[in-house]
């Protein structure tokens, strides 16, 4: 049991290995830190190459395996442990190779976290299916496939955490979301199906929603949504502002703390918890 002063404390996680997705930059690369700073090994999975220009970068080439290699050394740096692995998680047989990667590297993987995500903007007139097809398979097919090949390991050892990175998507309708938000609703629904069926294995599942954070999926939507007459930073101001209700964006830190609480947590399952500063309770509307 841990007392609310035991938290974030440098120990909490001593002798953990924890997999996460998408750990090369933004809100992966913050979750690897806190999760290295409160003593868990940590496999930094990430891609240099993805299939499809469907996403926030616009690009085939996204950088992310090498960002995950220098994170990797600047973690062991600090004295944590942490290895670099490339895996696209919408690859099965990728995935498998970075789960027995992980743990030949440190035995057993014990947390999970599914940050692995793509974004795009489009009404659903002018949504593209393979666009669709792109989005829900990085988002949602991801998340499953990496839980597919960690909870057998989990099973048999008879623990483990998975947190799935969400989004205040996931819990509300927003315009111009139709596949995204698809895919992250997806991911809260695959969340409590699978706590439940972890559960008499001694596994969690849970879900961290995050509101207005400011990484590259929220630069492509500035670029997007903002007015002729605003720069892409005018924008995200003045949707923090119309927005959230506690008036200010979340960081990245915020994100990985909470994915922190829950990877040290017995007794939560299920749950899809915001970290959004109240987004989730406004209107959507933005004038």
């Amino acid at each position: 049991m841990f007392l609310v002063s035991d938290f974030f404390f440098e120990g909490l996680l001593r002798g953990k290995t924890a997999i996460i997705t998408g750990a090369g930059r933004g809100i992966g690369k913050a979750i690897a830190l806190e999760l290295s700073k409160i003593g868990a090994n940590t496999a930094l999975v990430d891609v240099n190459r993805v299939q499809s220009v469907h996403q926030q970068y616009r690009s085939l080439y996204v950088g992310g395996y090498d960002d995950a290699l220098k994170l990797s050394e600047e973690i062991r740096a600090l004295g944590h442990e942490a290895v670099a692995i490339e895996c696209d998680v919408t690859k099965r047989d990728q995935v498998a190779t970075m789960v027995r990667q992980a743990i030949e590297r440190f035995g057993k993987v014990d947390i999970l976290v599914n940050n692995a995500g793509a974004v795009t903007i489009a009404p659903i007139g002018e949504l593209k299916e393979d666009e669709w097809d792109y989005v829900m398979s990085v988002n949602a097919k991801g998340t499953f496939l990496c839980c597919k090949e960690v909870a057998p390991h989990m099973i048999r050892q008879k623990s483990g955490r998975i947190v799935n990175i969400s989004s205040v998507s996931g819990l509300k309708g927003y315009s111009g979301q139709s596949h995204y938000g698809s895919s992250k609703f997806a991911v809260i629904g695959l969340t409590q199906v699978l706590a439940l069926e972890l559960a008499p294995h001694n596994i969690t599942v849970n879900a961290v929603c995050p509101g207005i954070v400011g990484t590259q999926m929220w630069t492509l939507l500035s670029t997007v949504w903002k007015r002729a007459t605003e720069t892409p930073d005018e924008f995200f101001q003045r949707a923090v502002r119309r927005l959230v209700p506690l008036g200010r964006a979340q960081r990245a830190e915020d994100i990985a703390r909470a994915v922190a609480f829950l990877a040290a947590m017995d007794d939560i399952t299920g749950a899809a918890i915001p970290v959004s500063g109240g987004l989730e309770i406004q209107s959507p509307a933005l004038d």
